[in-house]
């Protein structure tokens, strides 16, 4: 699962010169594949430690 801190950042992201090359392989290591963009309300927990933070 990836975080992004907005749509704007996740849009970025897409648009990335490495992420297309890399996009265009997918078959190279997955069958199938599934996006679901949604935008999360609330998370709660133990706790993270600061290298498993979501990133913001």
């Amino acid at each position: 699962m990836y975080y992004w801190e907005s749509l704007g950042a996740l849009e970025s992201f897409g648009a990335n010169s490495d992420h297309k090359r890399a996009k265009q392989r997918w078959t190279e290591w997955y069958d199938a594949y599934e996006v679901t963009v949604t935008k999360v309300l609330e998370t709660y927990g133990s706790g993270f430690s600061d290298d498993a933070a979501p990133p913001k």
